[in-house]
């Protein structure tokens, strides 16, 4: 008998060290290429700004890419601008560069400090990373605040609704996403 218990302890005991080695009852990771992110950021955009009434701006067809030995985020972006309650009109088209920012209490993954590498808009012409220092703020500022990844895209991704983020970054051309269980 007192066999038979040891037994099914130690049995028990491999269960659970199984258990936890698979992620189980531990976090999970998992990771995204440029291609994998782009098809979550697609459903993201059209993305409107408005900066006090006074401009209406509009960001549009995204392509994102992750270079492979990087760890920041380039961002290809379509841009139109009006004023006032104006329609946007088309001005071109932008590529910034950026860190990513990890929001814990939203749940989200944002740009962090983009910057902008190119673009090429309509009465501006070509655009570097030195040219027009308030383009570079003013589309800084409105893709800070762009969500790149969402908890909701971990669940269409196969994790659960019990499971939240726990960090996202860059790392080698990968967005890297660490899921824990809620409540941990």
């Amino acid at each position: 008998m007192k066999l038979l218990v040891r037994f099914s302890i130690l049995i028990v005991f491999c269960v659970l060290v199984s258990c936890s080695s698979l992620g189980v009852f531990g976090p999970k990771e998992t990771s995204y290429g440029s291609a994998q992110l782009q098809k979550h950021l697609s459903k993201r955009f059209p993305h409107d700004w408005s900066g006090l009434g006074l401009m209406n701006v509009r960001l549009s067809s995204p392509l994102v890419e992750i270079p492979e030995s990087g760890n920041l985020v380039h961002l290809t972006l379509d841009v139109a601008a009006g004023l006032g309650n104006s329609r946007p009109q088309v001005l071109g088209r932008i590529t910034l560069e950026s860190d990513l920012r990890f929001d814990r209490t939203d749940q989200v993954v944002y740009l962090d400090h983009p910057r902008l590498l190119a673009g090429n808009l309509n009465g501006v012409g070509a655009l570097g990373k030195d040219s027009n220092k308030m383009a570079t703020l003013l589309l800084g500022e409105i893709a800070a605040h762009m969500p790149i990844y969402r908890a909701d895209d971990a669940y269409t991704d196969g994790f659960g609704r019990e499971w939240k983020l726990d960090d996202a970054h860059v790392h080698n051309g990968k967005l890297r996403v660490r899921m824990i269980r809620a409540g941990n």
